[in-house]
């Protein structure tokens, strides 16, 4: 299995480990560093003291004697030490009576450093005084090298840093080989088990891995996943199970079944649908449903679409267009909120026998069978409807009743049968047709 640097939590650690190792070596070696200087700079206050009483006295006869030749072969002596810089002798008056400087010398360490650290070392002063006879010669001025000092200290607290550094290294490499082979590789090992695990399978791990981490965080990680990979399985397939039933009660189901989205375009149809509507699946959603209705149609069901409520089912007619025909259907629509979605499923069945049904009872009930003209109640309805709208209004109408009856239709119906008397009556009604007009109906009141 790859390491991808930019996630890897092993690199991560070891970096995170190596640099605090670095920072904190650095750190040990900046407090060791300043505390030898310390310890340095209290060395040097006892070196230059002690150098100090050495030349005392004979510096302070040379002065007394004024012996200038002696007293600079003195000064020029204290300049062997690299600890001095530079060196002065003042009478009693303040008058320089010699003085040496070091010469020029190379150092490892920079001067801006010595200005920054700044060993803080005074300009050490020696009063010259002789007992016998008791005289105030003058003074001694001693100016201490500092980065000649620092040289000295920088160069032993380098090897320490080194080592010091040497070290926290090779720790903080041991620390990450040891993250890696309790943490970080485990961790690789459960994830390609889990990458590689199949449906309805438990995760294959081997028994070390088991056998070394049952009882640590580890472990637990490792029951918890397949713990949650036995739910998530169970979930699954339930969830398999009930897009199975869905699925097939949709596609069996006895009504036409189209789902809407958010914008209205159909995005599922059955197949009792697509028999209904004498069109594939593809096709009606290729097409808006405004293409299913007539024109007529669609004004009424547009608006019962756009003010239908979430869970608030509705039922409504419509009439379809298809192939030229056109079908009454009755769709039963309903609005639901799916997450952060919004669809629309309508349930369409096909009412035309129904219709049709409806509308031979409604001739059964107000048609003669024989002649297809109205029969008495259709004309006593007329008659009653004509009655209210003559009393509603104030202008003058009127209406006409005309009774007709055929002589001697008793005797053709016995002598000849009720086959040719229904035959005459059917003679008659279609001349009488003829001369229906908007307001003329014509009813067979007998027989009916």
């Amino acid at each position: 299995m790859g390491v991808v640097f930019s996630r890897s939590l092993f690199i991560k650690q070891a970096l995170l480990t190596l640099v605090l190792a670095v920072v904190l070596s650095l750190v040990n070696s900046g407090f060791q560093f300043f505390e030898g200087v310390s310890d340095q700079k209290t060395q040097i206050n006892q070196d230059f003291e002690e150098l100090l009483a050495v030349v005392e006295k004979p510096l302070s006869k040379a002065v007394f004697r004024l012996d200038v030749d002696f007293a600079q072969q003195q000064v020029n002596g204290l300049l062997f030490s690299p600890n001095i810089s530079h060196v002065e002798v003042r009478d009693e008056s303040g008058k320089l009576f010699v003085e040496a400087a070091a010469a020029a010398r190379d150092f490892s360490v920079p001067q801006f450093f010595t200005d920054f650290v700044s060993l803080d070392l005074q300009t050490y002063e020696r009063e010259l005084r002789l007992e016998t006879p008791t005289f105030h010669a003058g003074y001694l001025y001693l100016w201490p090298e500092k980065r000649y000092l620092l040289d000295k200290i920088f160069k032993e607290q380098f090897s320490i840093l080194i080592y010091n550094l040497f070290k926290d290294l090779l720790l903080a490499t041991l620390i990450s080989l040891v993250f890696y082979f309790l943490v970080t590789y485990p961790l690789m090992r459960l994830t390609e088990s889990l990458s590689i695990v199949g449906d309805n399978d438990d995760i294959p791990l081997s028994k070390s891995f088991l056998r070394h981490h049952k009882s640590d965080e580890l472990g637990n990680l490792y029951a918890t996943f397949a713990s949650l990979w036995k739910k998530l399985n169970t979930a699954l397939s339930d969830l398999e199970r009930s897009d199975s039933h869905t699925k097939a009660m949709i596609e069996h189901a006895a009504d036409g079944i189209l789902l809407l989205d958010d914008s209205n375009n159909i995005i599922l149809v059955n197949s009792t649908a697509e028999l209904m509507l004498k069109k594939s699946a593809s096709e009606l959603k290729a097409h808006s449903l405004r293409g299913l209705h007539t024109p007529s149609s669609w004004l009424g069901f547009s608006d019962v679409l756009y003010d239908l409520k979430i869970d608030e089912p509705l039922t409504v007619e419509a009439t379809y267009q298809i192939q030229g025909i056109e079908l009454p259907v009755e769709i039963r629509l309903a609005k639901y909120r799916i997450q952060s979605k919004i669809e629309t499923i309508l349930l369409v069945r096909d009412v035309s026998e129904r219709k049709n049904a409806e509308a031979h009872i409604q001739r059964l009930a107000y048609y003669d069978s024989v002649t297809s003209l109205p029969n008495r109640q259709y004309l006593s309805d007329k008659l009653c409807d004509v009655l209210k709208i003559s009393r509603g209004t104030s202008a003058s109408s009127y209406s006409a009743v005309v009774f007709m009856d055929l002589d001697r239709f008793k005797t053709i119906n016995d002598s000849l049968g009720h086959n040719v008397g229904d035959q005459l009556l059917c003679c008659v009604a279609s001349q009488l047709n003829s001369l229906i007009e908007d307001d003329v109906v014509f009813a067979r009141m007998g027989g009916g």
